[in-house]
């Protein structure tokens, strides 16, 4: 019996230790929505490649307003890459559920829709990402 005779202290840091987890990866994950949501934000790109040069240069007024013009065709260039992307990506996931339905028997199918929706729903929520129509 003396070997569990601090048992509530025990439990106390494990609980902790379990507290300070769940907490970490919901922040880990609040962080990681926020970072991800701005790094995306392209409307602020040319602001934020203005003040990364400013940091470090001292900048004209006219500089400026080239550099904006600039960081505008940056963002507009990457946006357009990267629309273009999630739709070819969209296309390819689209494809692959049909070859992967002309498979499957028919109460397969109706198991693989459900699948394909819940799928299709979580892309909506988490990322703003509509697939095209099947």
């Amino acid at each position: 019996m003396t070997r569990f005779k601090h048992w509530k202290i025990i439990v106390l840091f494990v609980l902790v230790f379990l507290a300070g987890g769940v907490a970490g990866s919901l922040i880990t994950d609040y962080v990681g929505k926020r970072v991800f949501a701005r790094a995306f934000d392209f409307d602020r790109w040319p602001d934020g490649m203005i003040h990364g040069l400013e940091s470090r240069m001292t900048l004209t007024a006219d500089q400026k307003v080239k550099l904006r013009v600039i960081g505008e065709q940056l963002a507009a260039q990457m946006k357009g890459t990267l629309e273009g992307a999630i739709a070819e990506s969209g296309r390819i996931i689209v494809d692959t559920q049909r070859e992967v339905d002309a498979v499957l028997t028919p109460e397969q199918r109706v198991i693989h829709a459900q699948m394909k929706a819940e799928f299709r729903k979580g892309l909506k929520d988490g990322m703003g990402v509509t697939l095209p129509d099947q």
